[in-house]
């Protein structure tokens, strides 16, 4: 299949699930905002973030291996399916013996439950959907978003609004949603035929393994990097500021939407064209489309940042048009990011990750520490985009050796001084 329309064709799927997914939960936070206080709605999502970090070691990053391994020419899926699924029930039972830690946490020690069913859980279905997508089966990959999310949403209604439960409704339909969709997965996608007990072949799963470690180290440093503000907003200032800053993040949701499609779709694209010989005109010219989109979006989204915000959440809520504007330019830095860190999947070089990373969490937690004294959550904010641009640089510099192409070209520079100006403006 021709490249463009191997990638068109991809964008179009993911772009049919991704709207449906964060369409609905871009008009959950009304009902979140309205439900919960903003020191309710910023514990739950410091309960998330946390769980977020979790996750990766749980499933020791065995998912990313499998979609990997999978989209190679030629790949045995059983096998690589089989042998994934065995690695991660192992991690998981060994991680029930980590999680008494958690009782001498006096903050957490009530939702012990919520972070060791949620973290399993969440790892199994991005286990399964990573495989469905390593098979190209993006289409059903697409729906099973889209799936999930009417399946929280609907939990949520009837928890937060119905039942009353406050957090603990809220909780409890995450791990109810994952829990349903990763069944959904299996029998949709006819999983259980590709599973066997017997399948294991040492070498492939060494080479497997070896992928997928450098991922753990890389899914601590990114938690560092996306959820260590929270962390620092809540004991530095309040969970009511943090629910503040968690409000912010939803604007962004959308932008990242769009980054997301595009990368989802590229990331397959670049390993197929791994080895072709006008690769780098290829990657050239994606890189100047990503680059402008992104511009022209984020500068669109920080115009309507406060007007969107203005009906979106409650009142209490609405200071957190603040630190937003960084928020989307963090998120503008990011994708272009990605679109570096796609040359290290294609090279299955993922100890590079770890590099860019370890820059980027270090560059958020003394930001973080220096600037929320002064600034509040905005310092957080703008901490978020440094660490993003760090990120960006680095894999830019150690990637070059593979993509031959300029990361400081015209269309960047045009762009950082469009979102510079349209930033300022909106203050």
């Amino acid at each position: 299949m021709n490249r463009y329309k191997y990638l068109l064709k991809n964008i179009i799927a993911f772009l049919l699930g991704n709207i449906g997914t964060k369409i609905i939960g871009f008009l959950m936070v009304p009902l979140y905002t309205n439900v919960l206080s903003t020191a309710e709605y910023g514990e739950v999502d410091l309960l998330l973030s946390i769980t977020g970090v979790i996750t990766p070691f749980i499933a020791c990053g065995i998912h990313e291996g499998v979609m990997r391994f999978a989209l190679d020419k030629g790949a045995n899926h059983k096998l690589i399916f089989s042998i994934g699924i065995k690695f991660f029930l192992l991690t998981a039972v060994v991680g029930i013996l980590c999680f008494p830690i958690i009782s001498f946490i006096p903050s957490l020690r009530a939702y012990g439950w919520f972070i060791y069913f949620y973290s399993v859980l969440s790892g199994f279905l991005t286990l399964l959907m990573c495989y469905i997508r390593g098979k190209d089966n993006i289409r059903f990959y697409a729906v099973l978003g889209v799936v999930s999310a009417f399946i929280t949403a609907g939990l949520n209604i009837l928890f937060l609004v119905f039942l009353k439960w406050g957090i603990i409704g809220y909780l409890s339909s995450m791990v109810l949603g994952q829990a349903i969709t990763s069944v959904i997965a299996i029998i949709g996608g006819k999983l259980t035929r590709d599973f066997s007990i017997k399948l294991w072949d040492k070498k492939t799963a060494s080479n497997m393994l070896k992928y997928s470690l450098p991922l753990i180290p890389n899914a601590f440093l990114w938690w560092c990097i996306n959820a260590s503000g929270r962390v620092f907003i809540t004991y530095m200032c309040s969970a009511s500021a943090n629910g503040l800053f968690a409000a912010a993040y939803k604007i962004p949701t959308l932008l990242n939407m769009v980054a997301t499609i595009f990368m989802q779709s590229w990331q397959m694209t670049a390993i197929k064209e791994h080895d072709s010989e006008d690769s780098e005109k290829f990657y050239e010219k994606m890189y100047r489309m990503l680059t402008f989109v992104m511009c022209i979006a984020t500068a669109v989204l920080i115009i309507l940042n406060r007007p969107i915000l203005r009906f979106y959440v409650a009142e209490e809520f609405f200071e957190a048009w603040r630190c937003a504007p960084p928020l989307m330019v963090a998120v503008f830095f990011g994708a272009l990011g990605t679109f570096w860190g796609s040359f290290y999947i294609a090279e299955k070089k993922t100890n590079r990750y770890v590099i860019s990373a370890t820059v980027g969490a270090v560059t958020n937690i003394v930001l973080n520490y220096l600037l929320i004294k002064y600034m509040d959550i905005t310092g957080a904010a703008i901490a978020t985009a440094a660490s993003y641009l760090a990120v960006l640089l680095v894999r830019g510099i150690g990637a070059k050796s593979t993509a031959k192409i300029n990361l400081i070209n015209k269309p960047f520079c045009l762009s950082a001084v469009c979102l510079g100006l349209v930033t300022f403006a909106s203050y």
